[in-house]
């Protein structure tokens, strides 16, 4: 069975509906890609996942900048206010 909502630190992510939701349960506003990046990462919660795999997943074939990604998880990080990058951990060279 697949899991419809995942925790993530004391924020909560619900893969139907793609929306995030913080500890007062109120919703979290990201950009669209950053939405885009962060249920891709939640579908393959607990996986390295490569910078290749999320720019063929998410930008499809359109040429972008590493900035691009970077923007990205800065945005995740700061919606879920993850300064330590405990929860959206990077791994150097592999995702």
């Amino acid at each position: 069975m697949a899991i419809s909502k995942l925790i993530l630190g004391d924020y909560k992510y619900d893969l139907l509906t793609q929306r995030l939701f913080n500890p007062e349960n109120k919703l979290c506003i990201l950009r669209n890609q950053s939405l885009n990046v962060l249920h891709y990462l939640a579908q393959h919660a607990n996986q390295t996942v490569s910078k290749a795999e999320l720019f063929a997943a998410i930008w499809k074939g359109v040429s972008v900048t590493d900035d691009s990604l970077v923007q990205c998880i800065a945005d995740i990080r700061r919606a879920l206010q993850d300064q330590q990058h405990v929860i959206l951990k990077t791994v150097a060279r592999r995702g």
